[in-house]
């Protein structure tokens, strides 16, 4: 197995286990809410205007983070299947990327704009290309070093 496939794995089982937690904690009781609330506050804003609820239960995370974390398991399923973004083409930092820091001027601009879907998919598109990029370059690390 290569290396960005195990690597590739890794992150399934590690951002799976991750985004479980976020997404299940209106269902653990308050114990676990209180968990997740405390381990994603040093990472997180945690703003109940804007972040997702569930059950009635505010999530751990904002709209945003919930979209990134959701992308880095998307952005490692598709580096299982042999998916990777080039982490040297620019154009691929820039689809990443821009779209945060554009969407969060807009909303000054157009307070409209400022809408929980947009914030949730700025951050899908980022953690997607996050793992993906990690993927590669750490799996190319991981075979280089295997290959000596």
């Amino acid at each position: 197995m290569s290396g960005r496939r195990k690597l590739a794995l890794f992150g399934i089982a590690f951002f799976g286990l991750t985004n479980a937690y976020l997404f299940l904690t209106p269902f653990g009781g308050p114990h676990w809410a209180e968990g997740a609330r405390l381990a994603f506050s040093p990472i997180c804003h945690q703003e109940a205007a804007r972040s997702p609820f569930f059950a009635g239960e505010q999530l751990a995370v904002c709209h945003r983070c919930s979209g990134i974390y959701a992308g880095l398991l998307a952005g490692a399923l598709l580096a299982l299947f042999g998916l990777f973004l080039d982490p040297e083409n620019r154009k691929h930092w820039w689809w990443a990327l821009a779209p945060m820091p554009v969407h969060v001027a807009l909303r000054y601009l157009w307070p409209a704009s400022d809408i929980a879907e947009l914030r949730v998919i700025t951050g899908l598109l980022f953690g997607a290309w996050g793992a993906s990029v990690l993927a590669r370059v750490l799996g190319d690390a991981f075979e280089s070093r295997e290959s000596t």
